[in-house]
């Protein structure tokens, strides 16, 4: 059964067709929201109206490494600050060819966590989805990792419509938002 969930407008499976995908070799950072159904072909997908929409992307991400898995999200490419671009890189690097999927074993969430220790960053409430090619930043950390402005409130990227007035109180999009980088999945 689908969450209901206020100001969305309805897209069916055939909108992957304007999926935008990370080419092998690239990375990139994303803010993005976790949206239930994203990656499922049954049903339809959920998607909040956004105050800017094309800076906004369906993202269908391979990872896993061998295992195959993908990740479908609903994302916003980040400008990574300079000193943010060589975590970036060593970490595509490093766990390339891991096959670490999520949820990862407590030896790759350890690991994981103490690189990120070295710049500064941490994957407390976000670890479990640790997976290679998807490397999760716990969301409290994207103003020291992104020059891209960003409002104070995270849910004001979000566009209240009328019908939303004092159910927003009720359910905050807070618990949705996400930082991840992508990186090359080694299949």
């Amino acid at each position: 059964m689908a969450m209901v969930v206020p100001n969305l407008h309805r897209c069916s499976w055939i909108e992957w067709r304007r999926v935008s995908y990370i080419r092998d070799g690239d990375t990139a950072l994303v803010l993005y929201l976790s949206v239930p159904g994203l990656a499922s072909k049954e049903g339809k997908i959920a998607l909040p109206k956004m105050v800017e929409p094309k800076n906004w992307h369906l993202i269908y991400h391979q990872t896993s490494g061998y295992l195959c898995a993908h990740e479908g999200i609903y994302a916003m490419f980040l400008k990574p600050r300079a000193k943010v671009v060589p975590l970036i890189q060593e970490l595509s690097d490093h766990f390339l060819e891991s096959c670490i999927s999520a949820p990862p074993s407590l030896t790759s969430a350890k690991e994981y966590e103490q690189f990120l220790a070295r710049y500064g960053v941490g994957c407390e409430h976000s670890y479990i989805e640790l997976q290679e090619a998807f490397y999760p930043v716990d969301v409290e950390f994207v103003r020291k990792m992104t020059s891209t402005p960003l409002p104070k409130d995270l849910d004001d990227l979000i566009v209240p419509s009328k019908a939303d007035k004092g159910v927003l109180s009720l359910f905050s999009w807070r618990q949705h938002w996400k930082l991840a980088i992508l990186g090359e999945n080694c299949d």
